[in-house]
């Protein structure tokens, strides 16, 4: 339930949210023994479950997600690529609701 001020106070995790996120962790553990970290499958996955944290305001979680995902494209992409500007804009939107301006750029 929201409060006052709109803000949700804590993750709210459903039955298949966590299926989802269960799912998830298991397809990326998969990729990563079998392609590698920063293969490009692998980045998508991590993304996938930084969305579920993300909308599930487990924001802790999609810090981390969002940052790796953040990290490896830059890695595996040139510095123009459309997926290294995704997801520095839904990494820059996480550290906004996680109210580190200073880490968002702003």
């Amino acid at each position: 339930m929201a409060n006052v001020d709109g803000t949700i106070d804590g993750p709210t995790v459903g039955e298949e949210d966590q299926r989802s996120i269960t799912k998830l962790h298991e397809k990326l553990k998969g990729l990563e023994i079998l392609k590698g970290t920063e293969h490009p499958e692998s980045l998508v996955t991590v993304m996938a479950l930084a969305h579920i944290y993300y909308d599930t305001r487990q924001l802790d979680l999609a810090d981390k997600m969002y940052y790796r995902a953040f990290c490896g494209s830059e890695r595996t992409h040139r510095p123009t690529h459309i997926i290294v500007y995704k997801t520095a804009s839904n990494y820059g939107v996480c550290l906004i609701d996680l109210r580190r301006f200073d880490d968002a750029g702003m």
